[in-house]
């Protein structure tokens, strides 16, 4: 999570990518908020797309960044030989029918 939060990156696609991840904006928001935009200019970011693909491009983009950089360091530590456990959470989205034609 230290990843996503790191608020020391200040460029645009970190930014944004944290503002979607953390604070739950929606790609939309940013392509059609005026006062978001301003906001963001504000903060010396004047090449902010204006689509919403283009937006969510970039955060896909950085996120492919972030786990290039994840795994490296995850490599890294295995080469100093720390050892790793890996949990998964049970819970799923998938809703369970109600009626008897599933049964």
């Amino acid at each position: 999570m230290k990843y996503v939060l790191d608020t020391k990156e200040r460029s645009m696609a970190a930014t944004i990518s944290r503002m979607t991840a953390h604070d739950g904006l929606s790609f939309h928001m940013f392509s059609s908020s005026p006062d978001l935009r301003k906001a963001l200019l504000a903060m010396g970011f004047s090449d902010l797309p204006k689509s919403t693909t283009s937006i969510q491009k970039m955060v896909m983009d950085h996120g492919v960044h972030v786990r290039s950089f994840v795994s490296g360091e995850i490599q890294q530590l295995k080469k100093q030989g720390h050892r790793f456990s890996l949990t998964f959470d049970e819970w799923t989205s998938i809703p369970i029918a109600t009626d008897d034609t599933c049964a």
